[in-house]
C-alpha cells in the first residue's frame, strides 16, 4: 500500500510501519546552527529523545523533582552528537514497543517483533527478527538464523514490559480499558479545590473519566455564591 510504503504494516503495529516516521530539524541562522551539521542521519532515535535534545541545545537542566517530589528520569537521551556528526553512534540503544497486543523490542540495530491476532493466545505469536541497521524495511526475517539473539530480545521485551507497566496486554477484548489497576486507587480520594488555586489537573481528570461512566458529587460549601 502506498500509505505505508516502504515500511511493513501500519501504525497500529510494532513492525517498521508502526513507528517509522521522518523527523526534520530546522531553525534560523545563529550561534547554535553552526554547532550541528546538515544532511540526513541514519542513527536510531525515538520521540522520547526530542525533549533531552532540545534541553541540551538550550542549555537547560532537566529538573529532577517537582513540588518536593522526585520526578522519574527521562526515558530518552539527547541525539545532539548525531546532529553534529553523521558518523557518531546512536545514543538510543534500546526501545520497547507494544500496541494492541503487538510487541517489539529494539537493541543496537536489531529488532524482534510479533504480530498478535485478536482473541488468540499470546504464546501463539511467532516472533520475527530483523537486522534493521542493514534491513530498514524488514524484508529478511532472521529468526531461524539467529535463535539466540532472538531469545535475548524476547526476554528483554518481557523485562521491559514489567518495568514499564505494559501489562496487562490487550487481547482484543478491550478488557484492559475496563480494569482499575491498584495504582489508580488514589484517584478515587476526595479532592479539595480552594479559591484561587488551579482546577483539577488534566492528568487526574483523565484517569477518573477515561472509558468510564462516573457520578461526580461537588460540595460547594456554605460560603459559595454564584459568579
Amino acid at each position: 500500500m502506498a500509505s505505508g510504503t516502504p515500511w511493513r504494516l501500519y501504525k497500529i503495529n510494532t513492525h517498521a510501519g508502526g513507528h517509522s516516521v521522518p523527523f526534520i530539524v530546522s531553525w534560523p541562522e545563529g550561534r547554535r546552527r553552526g554547532q550541528v551539521g546538515e544532511g540526513v542521519r541514519d542513527q536510531y532515535t525515538h520521540v522520547t529523545d526530542v525533549l533531552p535534545t532540545v534541553a541540551e541545545l538550550l542549555g537547560i537542566e532537566v529538573p529532577t523533582e517537582r513540588a518536593g517530589h522526585a520526578i522519574d528520569p527521562l526515558a530518552g537521551s539527547s541525539f545532539l552528537t548525531t546532529m553534529a556528526d553523521a558518523d557518531a553512534p546512536s545514543t538510543h540503544r534500546e526501545q520497547v514497543f507494544e500496541m494492541n497486543g503487538h510487541r517489539g523490542f529494539y537493541r543496537d540495530g536489531w529488532e524482534a517483533v510479533t504480530l498478535h491476532l485478536p482473541m488468540t493466545p499470546f504464546a501463539d505469536g511467532e516472533w520475527e527478527l530483523y537486522h534493521v541497521a542493514q534491513d530498514r524495511t524488514e524484508l529478511r526475517d532472521l529468526a531461524a538464523d539467529e535463535p539466540e539473539r532472538l531469545a535475548e530480545l524476547v526476554d528483554a521485551w518481557e523485562a521491559a514490559a514489567w518495568e514499564n507497566r505494559i501489562y496487562p496486554l490487550d487481547d482484543g477484548t478491550s478488557l484492559k480499558y475496563l480494569l482499575r489497576p491498584p495504582r489508580s486507587a488514589v484517584f478515587a480520594e476526595p479532592v479539595t479545590i480552594r479559591p484561587g488555586t488551579p482546577t483539577l489537573e488534566r492528568w487526574r481528570s483523565v484517569q477518573l473519566l477515561w472509558f468510564r461512566s462516573v457520578e461526580i458529587a461537588v460540595d460547594l460549601g456554605a460560603g459559595y455564591r454564584p459568579g
